[in-house]
């Protein structure tokens, strides 16, 4: 399995986890709903920064998002 669909994966068990829509997701991150489904469909970001932005809402981090494993930095 590739980075990209763990990802998709991670993203999407994390989401309906928190018990949140898409929609839901995308107006407490700032990333359009539209992205958020396609990056729940395989899309992966290519920017830090949009990690950070998912990372924060679902209560995890971008390490996580992106690679399956925690960092040291506490979560929220």
């Amino acid at each position: 399995m590739s980075n990209q669909t763990n990802f998709a994966e991670r993203l999407k068990k994390l989401r309906e986890d928190k018990e949140l829509t898409p929609f839901d997701l995308s107006q407490k991150c700032g990333i359009r709903e539209q992205n958020i489904r396609l990056y729940e469909k395989g899309r992966t970001p290519h920017s830090l920064s949009v990690y950070k932005k998912i990372a924060k809402p679902l209560g995890t981090t971008p390490e996580y998002l992106a690679f399956g494993t925690q960092s040291t930095e506490s979560v929220a």
